[in-house]
């Protein structure tokens, strides 16, 4: 079967995707990759055929506004943002290239809203389609509503009303840009005006969460077909190599602090590297600094403890490290999870806070600090905590073990499968 995997976004919306076009290929399957521009070189590295969209998410990212967003610290002013812009150039594109890229498709997996006519596409051509989240978005009595900032659990009515209201805002900024994608060139009518959860929940579709049950459990109120299936790992290519220079830097002292913050790019990343190499040296640590999107390592002037990184992969490195100083984005909170080493999370927007908060509820994490008001003093003290509480080491060796034991791209892969025998044997296409 030929399968499209639609995303968008950064390099942890991306890796997740190419992890299960590895799967789906080992299965039989005809998977390919539906992505930003940018990611070609990603996907061949890996051996997965790839088909750009027409965008280059990094420089979407490298955006005045978008940049003004991730320094704001605050979700909903992107929520605002979207709900009062009629139409959105970026949006409407995606919907376009998804369309040109899926011609030939014969199923379809989508990150959820991105992008947004995805979905109505494979209705439109009467294919299998399967959502996938990367965060707990579905409103449930058992879960705070993450997306809104709130990421405490309340009284189980509370949760129940705020995870609909969070659901809602999400809806209203991705559901114009698919409606009109549906009137102007499917010619389908609008989508259901409160979302799809109900729709989802009459035809069983499914909605694959990839990250561990271990991290987060499926609350007992989700749907049958809301499947919290593992994180999703891509097996590295046989030639991937370290860099001897980094080899010789690990080996030269004691394990060091790794500092990333992947795809986030913000308006003075300088000060913000000032900062933490500050408080590491304060705490006495070597460190490794990758640039990311955001060059960070960019313009400064690194002391001979400092090793500047352009990229390797994480599950080489992680496990390497005495503690990983990242922004709570899904994709490096897993890696660093699956190593078994504490985080120190300085989280910048979006979803971050939310496993922030939720790995330091783990105890695999110091309480998080959001990027915006670290200190040297702060940095100094979260790195000390991580690396001298021998509480915190067992804790994250211990969920680095369950989180090694799952399955999530083969649990993944085996889901899909269940789901296509059904709607293939369904009296009428769905």
């Amino acid at each position: 079967m030929k399968v499209a995997l639609v995303t968008f976004g950064t390099r942890g919306d991306i890796q997740p995707f190419v992890a299960l076009a590895q799967g789906l290929r080992r299965a039989g399957h005809d998977a390919y990759l539906a992505a930003p521009s940018n990611f070609a070189r990603v996907a061949a590295a890996y051996d997965v055929p790839f088909r750009p969209f027409s965008i280059d998410s990094e420089e979407v990212a490298a955006r005045p506004e978008v940049k003004r967003i991730v320094d704001s610290g605050k979700l909903l002013r992107l929520v605002r943002a979207r709900l009062l812009r009629r139409r959105h150039p970026v949006l409407d594109a995606l919907n376009v290239d998804v369309w040109n890229l899926t011609q030939d498709a014969e199923a379809m997996i989508f990150r959820a809203g991105a992008p947004p006519a995805a979905y109505s596409i494979a209705c439109k051509r009467r294919i299998p389609r399967v959502e996938v989240m990367y965060l707990p978005l579905e409103p449930s009595a058992e879960l705070a509503a993450v997306a809104a900032g709130l990421r405490k659990p309340g009284g189980r009515l509370f949760n129940r009303v705020m995870g609909h209201v969070t659901y809602q805002l999400f809806w209203r900024m991705f559901c114009p840009s698919a409606n009109r994608f549906r009137r102007e060139v499917l010619q389908m009518p609008p989508l259901p005006f409160f979302g799809l959860l109900g729709e989802y929940a009459r035809l069983g579709q499914p909605t694959f969460y990839a990250y561990s049950p271990s991290v987060l459990p499926k609350p007992s109120d989700w749907r049958p077909d809301a499947h919290v299936i593992g994180y999703l790992f891509a097996e590295e290519p046989p030639d991937s190599r370290p860099d001897p220079d980094l080899c010789t830097f690990l080996a030269a002292g004691p394990k060091p602090v790794y500092v990333g913050f992947g795809s986030m790019v913000s308006a003075d990343p300088r000060r913000s590297v000032a900062i933490l190499l500050e408080g590491l040296r304060r705490a006495g640590q070597r460190v490794v600094l990758q640039g990311g999107w955001g060059k960070l390592a960019s313009g400064q002037t690194l002391s001979g403890d400092v090793f500047p990184l352009e990229e390797t992969p994480f599950g080489w490195l992680f496990p390497r490290m005495a503690a990983v100083i990242h922004h709570g984005g899904a994709g490096t909170a897993s890696h660093a999870l699956r190593a078994g080493v504490p985080s120190i999370v300085f989280p910048y927007n979006f979803d971050q806070p939310y496993w922030a908060q939720r790995l330091w509820e783990l105890g695999v994490s110091p309480k998080p600090v959001p990027i915006q008001r670290i200190t040297p003093d702060s940095v100094a003290a979260a790195v000390e905590a991580a690396v001298r509480d021998p509480a915190m080491k067992r804790r994250a060796e211990e969920i680095g073990a369950r989180v090694r034991s799952e399955d999530g791209v083969g649990r993944a892969v085996e889901l899909f499968t269940q789901y296509v025998d059904r709607f293939m044997a369904a009296p009428t296409p769905r």
